[in-house]
Parts: structure tokens; sequence; C-alpha cells
């Protein structure tokens, strides 16, 4: 598994994201750098992190400074979406098996072959001017570790390990709507959309549930259309006869 801290000074919403999505896994186990540590020297926070065996730093809305000689690699997160973070955190931070099914999940392509992870990005470098750090001679360590109470990284669900989203039947319940029964059509519409809101909730069981919906509910709307054609057509002859 791989660990990951969150280097922030306090809001970082694509990394709280990030977190929250990698952490119900079993292969990456993410965490924040709590405020005092991050206050500390450069020296001290690597340490900490070398004891907690984190493999990779994000960094977000973080003022500070980290030299760049830095023994943790990391990565900036700018202004840029949640999938396209994540995206580049499996480049930089590569995990070979698990990543395959990440890039499905975000309908990318994942190269087995490679073995070394690409540089970091020249267009979201550290900042590069250092705040002045007040002497602390009586300055002890904070522990940045697990207790056995209450892990440091908490790990929960298998979204890494899902198979591909069901059939949405999205454009079939379309074309029902349109040429067959307006209402069960309408019915297989809901149910087709809430197969992929389902899937990336984790909700796996529930996406197979709305796909075999939609595809009940587009077969009820095809069968609904012919039963009244084929009433309508018999009346529609016997009115123009009749008249």
């Amino acid at each position: 598994m791989k660990r990951i801290a969150i280097l922030t000074d306090g809001s970082s919403p694509v990394s709280d994201r990030m977190m929250e999505s990698l952490n119900r896994g079993s292969r990456y186990s993410v965490g924040k750098v709590p405020a005092d540590l991050a206050a500390g020297d450069a020296e001290a926070l690597a340490e900490a992190l070398r004891g907690e065996g984190v493999d990779f730093l994000l960094i977000e809305g973080w003022s500070g400074v980290l030299p760049d000689a830095f023994p943790i690699p990391g990565m900036v997160v700018g202004e840029e979406d949640f999938v396209t973070a994540t995206r580049r955190l499996m480049e930089a931070c590569p995990d070979y098996g698990p990543e395959r099914k990440w890039a499905e999940a975000l309908g990318e392509s994942f190269d087995e072959k490679r073995t070394v992870p690409p540089p970091m990005p020249e267009e979201a470098p550290v900042s590069v001017q250092q705040p002045p750090v007040m002497p602390r001679p009586d300055f002890v360590q904070p522990q940045y570790a697990a207790t056995p109470q209450q892990p440091a990284y908490p790990a929960s669900g298998q979204f890494a390990d899902k198979g591909p989203m069901p059939d949405t039947y999205l454009l079939w319940s379309i074309l029902a709507t349109v040429f067959c029964s307006f209402i069960p059509g309408i019915v297989a519409i809901v149910f087709s959309t809430s197969v992929s809101s389902r899937y990336y909730a984790g909700n796996m069981g529930g996406a197979r549930k709305a796909s075999r919906l939609a595809q009940i509910w587009i077969i009820v709307s095809i069968v609904v259309s012919c039963i009244t054609n084929t009433l309508y057509m018999p009346l529609m002859l016997v009115s123009g006869l009749g008249s």
C-alpha cells in the first residue's frame, strides 16, 4: 500500500476529495499532515514522514517552502479537477496492477512496461520564498503516528477492485421514449442515468440493479407501444368504414 500525506495550510478541496476516494481502496492510504508538524523545520517534517513510511506528498494551498533536495517526492495540486489530479498522482506514484484498474475507471490507458515515473511538472513548482522561522529551543517533535484505537490512514471499501460499469442503455431509453411509449420510456431514462452515479459512488450492486431495471422498462415501453398500435389500427379502420 502506498502511503500519501497531504501538506496544506487549510482547505484543500481537490486533495481532500482524492483522500476520500483513494482511502476507499486497498492500494493507497492518504492522510493530512498535522498543522504543528507542518510548521516545524523541513528536517523534522522529513524525519516524521519517513518514520511513518510516507511514500509521496500532495501539496495544495500551502505557503511554506520545502528544499529542493527534500527526501520525500511530492506533487503540487494546482487549479485542476479531481480526475486530472488523480491521474497525475497515478503517474507520479505508480503501483503497477491496481493502477490499471484506476486507469480504466478514469477512462485512460495505462502502460505496464513503464518502470520510472515521469518527472514533477515544471508548471507547478513549490514556492521559492522561505518564510522566517522563529527559534524554538523547547521544540518537541510531535508524533505523527497511528494508535491501535484510531489508525492515521483509514481505508475502507474496495473501489479499486470493482469491475467495469454496467451498461446504462441511455440511448435505447431515449429512443423508446420518443418512438414507443412515453411513460415507461421516462422511467427507463431515470434508471439509465442512475447507473453511473451509483457506480462511482461505490454502489456496484445498485448500479447493476439500475441497469437491469432500465432494460426492463425499455422492453415494457416497446411492448406497450406494440399493443397500443395493434388495438388502435383496427379501430381506425372500423371508424373509417363507418363514415
